[in-house]
């Protein structure tokens, strides 16, 4: 393969141009981009597709899933709250 012997003499790993497809999908799906935005630059008519190339770290899912403890649930009495405030703003 030219590519193989291309980067043997570089003196870099071979790495095949798809397999930066998945870096590419994974990469911008941990930065926060939008699925569907990913998508549509990767040139996929089906999310499903997408999908396929992106795989996420353990590492990110873990922060991912520690965001949930930062949310503050509201007392039992907050929807009362919500509906009079939208009633006194509305």
């Amino acid at each position: 393969m030219l590519g193989r012997r291309a980067c043997q003499r570089a003196g870099v790993p071979h790495i095949r141009v798809h397999g930066l497809r998945h870096t590419f999908g994974s990469q911008v799906a941990m930065a926060g981009a939008d699925p569907f935005a990913i998508m549509k630059a990767m040139g996929h008519a089906d999310i499903k597709t997408t999908m396929i190339y992106v795989s996420l770290g353990k590492s990110h899912i873990r922060e991912q899933v520690e965001k949930l403890n930062s949310i503050h649930l509201l007392p039992s009495s907050a929807p009362g709250i919500f509906y009079r405030t939208l009633a006194q703003h509305g």
